[in-house]
């Protein structure tokens, strides 16, 4: 009947309206991996990277503790645009407030590109996800990962605080052409931090380890 079907109508709107509400009112996070400089040279350190949806329009806005860098605002809405369009997401229904807090000055930059990517998708399609796996690269177009500076002391950082998985480029791995250290990174983590590390081609390889 006509009233069942009314019925039926309201109820779920209200369940999309409170699973909205819910959604908007939720905080999402990750760990960031970074370097800073000191009069060694530099050094791992770690940040944390938090999300809030705002019923909104797409627009995208970037807290930092301390400030960074200009390029690390410009690439948080690049990472922003690369998810949305890669996995078509409605962006246009909200507004992105991206939260960055670290200890420590770090260096500025987009290898928190990925992380920001990941954790866009993360929060738009509400998906359950592992806060205990780290991501360290950039985001390209095509939602490809791109190679980024001081993985090793990344790692090293990692490994203090009790990350149970950082992924990274597969372009930083041995012998292709973006690990300055030399060094094998998935055999150096296992063996001197108990730390697995995996390497990740795309957005998409970032989203089905995390979730």
């Amino acid at each position: 009947s006509k009233l069942s079907l009314i019925i039926v109508l309201i109820s779920l709107f209200l369940i999309l309206t409170i699973s909205v509400s819910a959604q908007e009112n939720q905080e999402y996070h990750l760990k960031l991996l970074a370097v800073q400089e000191n009069a060694e040279g530099y050094q791992g350190s770690q940040a944390d990277l938090y999300l809030e949806l705002k019923e909104g329009s797409g627009r995208v806005f970037l807290d930092t503790y301390p400030l960074t860098k200009l390029d690390t605002q410009i690439s948080t809405r690049f990472a922003t645009q690369i998810a949305c369009k890669h996995f078509d997401l409605n962006c246009e229904e909200y507004d992105f407030i991206y939260t960055i807090k670290s200890q420590s000055s770090i260096i500025g930059g987009p290898s928190a590109g990925a992380a920001i990517a990941a954790l866009t998708t993360i929060a738009v399609l509400d998906l359950d996800y592992d806060q205990n796996i780290a991501i360290t690269g950039t985001i390209n177009s095509g939602g490809t990962i791109g190679p980024v500076g001081g993985v090793k002391e990344k790692l090293e950082a990692a490994s203090k605080i009790g990350l149970d998985k950082v992924l990274i480029s597969l372009a930083n791995s041995k012998n292709k052409g973006a690990n300055e250290t030399g060094l094998d990174l998935i055999e150096f983590a296992a063996k001197n931090l108990s730390l697995e590390v995996k390497e990740v081609m795309d957005i998409d390889e970032v989203i089905l380890y995390l979730t």
